[in-house]
């Protein structure tokens, strides 16, 4: 059942993210945002091979195990590229969901406050190098509580599902 669950899931993930990745690389590159354009069309080859992959190999955990490891890059690109003008950094909040569902509660969580700890060092370093976008403090306070509160929803359902599986079993 949980087999099913994480090609079901990744599988979700996949068609859709690939959907948006191509809306939002068309869209980039309309408003001339070449390198935004770029990094969504180079996620959208992968998101599409690692469906492939999946549909021909069927191992759900190595497919998502690397698929969370790109996406959360890219979203990492996305929070040090972006500002308040450029929404993209909001997409990050949707790592903690995925990378718990896809990869459980102690890795899942794991990589999801890795990505959080690279982004809170993307805004320490911003006032001192001009790649990384720099964010008013208001807002990546904002951001972090509620990464952290999402974090902590996803946490919960992955116990809830864990509990729900051991009485299945």
């Amino acid at each position: 059942l949980d087999v099913l669950r994480k090609h079901f899931l990744l599988n979700l993930i996949g068609i859709l993210g690939a959907i948006f990745l191509g809306s939002f690389s068309v869209i980039a590159m309309i408003q001339g945002e070449f390198t935004l354009a770029l990094a969504d069309l180079t996620l959208l080859l992968c998101v599409v091979s690692l469906v492939v992959r999946l549909r021909l190999h069927k191992n759900p955990q190595s497919i998502a195990l690397f698929g969370t490891l790109v996406t959360g890059s890219f979203y990492l690109f996305l929070v040090s590229y972006s500002g308040l003008e450029k929404p993209t950094y909001l997409w990050s909040l949707t790592y903690p969901l995925i990378s718990l569902y896809l990869l459980g509660r102690k890795l899942g969580s794991f990589i999801s406050f890795l990505l959080l700890g690279t982004c809170c060092l993307s805004f320490w370093l911003a006032p001192h190098f001009d790649i990384f976008q720099q964010y008013e403090s208001r807002l990546i306070i904002r951001f972090i509580s509620v990464y952290l509160l999402i974090q902590f929803f996803a946490f919960v359902a992955e116990i809830i599902h864990d509990m729900t599986q051991k009485r299945l079993e």
